[in-house]
């Protein structure tokens, strides 16, 4: 096993450790991302998590814990840690939760790179091979996310000669996808009333789009993201 970023993760999902602390560590310490965006990617809030990750450290110290690199043979017992790293640092790249950039994709890289690693070690894993491709079918359209001003590109509007690899699908319209997320819940996560914003306004229910926009707005800790959001607001006042 020769992959470094590989090695590290393994080495912070140590079974002493529960799942979700254990991904929360490898995050913050091998892949950088900082404790307020992981909070956000676990739904919880901020002090809980930096009180999680100092816990998971002084663990590994009290217990005696070698911080040690371990070889592939414990992968099958540290599969769906690593794997849920991968998809986190992944969804910190690619839709940051804080901050000014829009995209970071050196990062959601990093973390095609480990999904690609341990895909290569377990190649008959199906949820694996899901995972590596929902990420190359996002990954694939970072180049046309973001416009020479660092602005967000919506699907719609993005340049198809700037993809990767062209893949989009937009099935069954608005509705359906309103019904979809009816039993969804993600407190405190501007994504939800952003999507449910957009679809309400291809319905046609501009005014509903603009009060879920609203809350998008309120919730939003992405500066471009929240820019987005507001010019978005201010053109459906200026239609309606």
């Amino acid at each position: 096993m020769e992959d470094d970023l590989l090695r590290l993760v393994l080495m912070c999902a140590h079974p002493a450790l529960a799942p979700e602390a254990a991904s929360a560590l490898a995050l913050r310490l091998v892949l950088g991302v900082s404790t307020p965006d992981i909070a956000r990617l676990f739904l919880v809030p901020e002090p809980t998590m930096a009180a999680r990750i100092t816990r998971a450290k002084k663990k590994i110290v009290a217990a005696g814990i070698p911080f040690a690199v371990p070889g592939a043979d414990v992968l099958r017992d540290r599969l769906a840690t690593v794997a849920q790293v991968a998809y986190l640092a992944f969804t910190a790249g690619y839709a940051p939760g804080s901050g000014r950039d829009l995209l970071r994709a050196e990062l959601a890289g990093e973390a095609v790179r480990l999904t690609r690693t341990v895909l290569a070690l377990r190649p008959d894993d199906p949820t694996l091979t899901a995972l590596l491709a929902l990420e190359l079918l996002q990954h694939s359209r970072r180049d046309a996310r973001v416009d020479a001003d660092g602005r967000l590109v919506l699907l719609a509007d993005q340049d198809r000669r700037r993809w990767h690899h062209g893949e989009v699908a937009e099935a069954y319209g608005p509705e359906r996808g309103l019904a979809a997320l009816e039993d969804i819940e993600l407190p405190g996560n501007h994504r939800l009333p952003a999507v449910r914003a957009e679809l309400l306004v291809r319905a046609g229910r501009v005014h509903q789009g603009r009060a879920a926009l609203g809350e998008a707005i309120a919730l939003c800790r992405n500066d471009a993201e929240r820019a987005h959001l507001e010019r978005r607001r201010d053109d459906l006042g200026r239609s309606g």
